[in-house]
């Protein structure tokens, strides 16, 4: 995905709404699937899941997941489910492509990669997935720490 403003500054919020089931169609949960992040760091979210503008580890909390973990252990630690945004680190000078999470099928021995350049990944279970949410104006903008989500000209 690819954003260019012609004239004047211009919110962005680029997203990516895929869901995978790595074992196939009719396989079944993919809550025995290992997932991998590959970030410390997570911005916390309040109850309508809107992040509050602070930025926390993740050591030894059930949104570990530098090691290789398989999700059904964790699914219900955090309340029902994942729906958190991972700080990733981004190298300086480094404008390519950075591999941020794994994603593996143990039955059918599938696995997916994520690569980005952009600063975070947001990790969600669809343990609400028939609510709506994140409607209305990018939340970046009501953080002066986080990183803008405008795209200026050139």
């Amino acid at each position: 995905m690819y954003a260019k403003s012609l004239n004047k500054p211009t919110p962005v919020n680029l997203a990516q709404h895929t869901y995978w089931n790595l074992g196939g169609h009719n396989s079944g949960t993919i809550l025995f699937n290992n997932v991998q992040i590959f970030s410390f760091r997570i911005t916390p979210a309040d109850v309508q899941v809107i992040p509050t503008g602070e930025v926390s580890s993740i050591s030894s909390t059930p949104y570990d997941f530098q090691q290789p973990m398989t999700i059904y252990y964790r699914i219900n630690q955090p309340n029902t489910g994942y729906d958190i945004y991972y700080v990733l680190k981004k190298e300086r000078g480094c404008e390519g492509l950075l591999k941020v999470a794994m994603l593996r099928d143990n039955v059918s021995g599938r696995k997916l990669e994520q690569w980005t350049n952009q600063l975070g990944l947001q990790f969600y279970t669809a343990n609400t997935l028939n609510e709506e949410r994140g409607k209305g104006s990018p939340n970046s903008m009501n953080h002066p720490n986080f990183p803008s989500t405008y795209v200026n000209p050139g």
